[in-house]
């Protein structure tokens, strides 16, 4: 098998287990969700609507931020303040855990219409509009985050990983370089690239982003993966072995076919 064929096979398995992972079928995704939100990262914002800042992020929520009584929270305070832009960021981040996107996006918008530095709203309507599998609008909603804060180096790894899924490699590869030069340690950024880099048929590069990837994160079981793929199509079987035995035991679950393909180099 040639190396662009092999690349190319490679990719497609990339492609495939991002489909598993986005339909919520794998446990251990490359799009990971705490680059929108996660239950209990943030502190409540106060009842007056004054935005708390801690690290130059803003602090909004506090657990549990789901229930039914968080909810009614944020609903009364709007019925007295209806341009309260943190309180229907806040309803948004609790209807996308309650599974109801259509209202977060509403809550989203508002937000985003009565605050001119709601970055984090645009970041939260990317995560719904990726579950919705509209990757054009994923682009969008981060490529207006950026614009507000073009520190958030989050917002480039989503941007990265979007284009990754729409195979625009370059702008992936533009994107995830400028997340990472803006903070090194979001590994899922890292673990991008190296997929990026093997869709471009530069599998040097990607092993050795896939090695530098490593030194930040040596634990982590995606990047064990993604190197073991770049290594296998470097023609470096047993490298590619290590790896991905190394992934296996940090409890990721490699896609059959790879499994099956390296079965004849052991």
């Amino acid at each position: 098998m040639g190396v662009r064929e092999g690349v190319f096979q490679a990719v497609e398995l990339i492609r495939t287990v991002l489909r598993q992972l986005s339909s919520g079928k794998r446990s251990l995704s490359n799009w990971d969700c705490d680059l929108f939100f996660r239950e209990g990262d943030r502190d409540h914002l106060e009842d007056d609507c004054s935005i708390l800042e801690q690290s130059g992020e803003r602090i909004l929520m506090k657990s549990p931020q789901g229930s039914e009584e968080f909810i009614a929270e944020q609903k009364k305070i709007l019925s007295e303040n209806p341009e309260c832009a943190s309180s229907s960021y806040n309803l948004g981040v609790s209807l996308i855990q309650q599974g109801k996107f259509d209202e977060a996006i509403d809550a989203f918008n508002e937000s985003i219409a009565n605050s001119g530095r709601m970055f984090e709203a645009y970041v939260n309507l990317g995560y719904i509009f990726f579950k919705k599998g509209e990757l054009d609008k994923v682009v969008d909603a981060n490529s207006k985050a950026v614009e507000i804060e073009p520190r958030y180096a989050r917002g480039y790894a989503n941007l990265g990983f979007a284009y990754l899924q729409m195979a625009r490699t370059e702008d992936a590869i533009e994107a995830l370089e400028k997340a990472i030069d803006l903070n090194s340690g979001i590994v899922q950024a890292w673990s991008n690239l190296v997929n990026a880099h093997l869709q471009n048929d530069d599998i040097e590069t990607a092993i050795e982003t896939g090695e530098k990837m490593l030194e930040i994160a040596p634990d982590f079981a995606l990047g064990h993966n993604n190197l073991a793929s770049a290594y296998y199509n470097n023609g470096d079987y047993d490298k590619a072995i290590e790896h991905l035995d190394k992934a296996v035991s940090l409890g990721f679950e490699p896609h059959p076919e790879f499994l099956e393909r390296l079965k004849a180099y052991r």
